[in-house]
């Protein structure tokens, strides 16, 4: 353990914590799915509001990947589940 100014203790998993880098879901094109669905499902699944929902789509189209959501690891192993489920290709990744 180690010791700050204010004699605080802090352990080495909050260190570790503090430091680590986030992780992010990202979505990748492909030629199967429309506009439409991948519009919906980012609304749907990711909660994005509607316009950041647009912006991500247009991104996979024209850029080949849009980061689509971060988080802690269990809520970004879930919205990746999803979209996969909804035929989206996605990976997760470190910021």
């Amino acid at each position: 353990m180690f010791e700050n100014h204010d004699q605080e203790t802090i352990t080495k998993e909050e260190i570790e914590t503090k430091t680590a880098k986030p992780s992010v879901v990202v979505l990748h094109n492909d030629d199967y799915n429309t506009f439409d669905h991948v519009n919906e499902c980012l609304f749907r699944i990711c909660k994005l509001d509607p316009d950041k929902a647009w912006r991500c789509t247009l991104e996979v189209h024209h850029h080949g990947k849009s980061v689509v959501a971060e988080g802690d690891d269990e809520h970004l192993k879930k919205i990746k589940l999803c979209l996969r489920a909804e035929g989206l290709s996605v990976t997760i990744e470190s910021a």
